[in-house]
């Protein structure tokens, strides 16, 4: 598994942005103002990955206890998966700006 390219992301993002602008322009004439409680919810599981991989950071640097192979693939996997997450939902969120 390699690591995702930034320009991947971006990709995603804008093609995400653009779907989210086209979507609601069609769709919708006024929306009823989003809930913010979404954006906390989301800052809160961004700071328990950040914090995570720092320590996972520091075990693989020998500070701590060794952590198991399978736990540094998984931690890999998560990292692939939520950079694309976020990507994703932060074009729609964007799409949303007028």
């Amino acid at each position: 598994m390699t690591p995702t390219r930034v320009r991947t992301l971006v990709i995603v993002a804008v093609v995400c942005a653009i779907v989210a602008w086209l979507l609601l322009r069609q769709t919708y004439s006024s929306l009823p103002p989003l809930p913010w409680t979404g954006v906390p919810a989301l800052l809160l599981l961004a700071v328990a990955e950040g914090w995570s991989g720092r320590s996972l950071r520091a075990r693989l640097r020998g500070r701590g206890k060794p952590i198991p192979p399978i736990a540094v693939a998984r931690m890999a996997a998560l990292a692939k998966a939520t950079s694309l997450a976020a990507a994703f939902v932060g074009g729609f969120a964007a799409g949303f700006l007028r």
